[in-house]
């Protein structure tokens, strides 16, 4: 253990307060050991645009997650959970979740608890959807989707996850005038 040190107590004594100087050597693994080996500082080494780094998710809000990195923490937005379009990080991740993350961006910041800014994506390690949208869905095939928006020119309907068609207004009529596709 080492060397207890009383301090002064405040003007009204409540309790007595005690406090101890560890020396790094002596106590590697205490709390006023400044040694910049700490795990935060290993992470800090690797946070370069493209690293895949293991984390864990430890909030959640509406535009995004936040996922500490080993000490770190980055920032997943809900715009780099995936390719399909409105994704909510509830409805995609949970707390406590583990999972393999790529950095986008690190930027420096001026406040000493948060010295950098990280940027984190999901979507840089899932494949494309639209590299191979030629050959799954050739021009003329019929193909099964889910209407995800109408808007007054057509409907929007996704075929698969990150990939949505657009059926136009002449198309969804059958032949009959229609001024707006929210009409049928």
């Amino acid at each position: 253990r080492p060397p207890l040190h009383p301090t002064p107590p405040p003007s009204r004594p409540r309790a007595l307060f005690v406090t101890y100087t560890a020396s790094p050597e002596r106590y590697p693994n205490s709390i006023h050991d400044s040694r910049p080996s700490s795990r935060a500082d290993k992470i800090r080494a690797k946070l370069v645009p493209g690293a895949v780094l293991p984390g864990v998710v430890v909030a959640l809000k509406d535009f995004g997650a936040f996922v500490d990195l080993g000490g770190v923490e980055g920032m997943l937005p809900a715009s780099e959970l995936g390719f399909s379009r409105g994704a909510r990080p509830a409805d995609r991740l949970s707390l406590g979740q583990q999972l393999e993350v790529q950095i986008l961006r690190v930027e420096k910041t001026d406040d000493p608890k948060r010295p950098e800014r990280i940027s984190l994506s999901l979507k840089a390690l899932e494949r494309d959807p639209w590299e191979d949208v030629a050959t799954r869905f050739a021009s003329g095939t019929r193909v099964s989707g889910r209407v995800t928006r109408v808007e007054s020119f057509g409907a929007f309907v996704e075929l698969a996850p990150g990939i949505e068609g657009l059926v136009h207004i002449g198309e969804l009529s059958g032949g009959k005038p229609v001024r707006n596709a929210r009409e049928l």
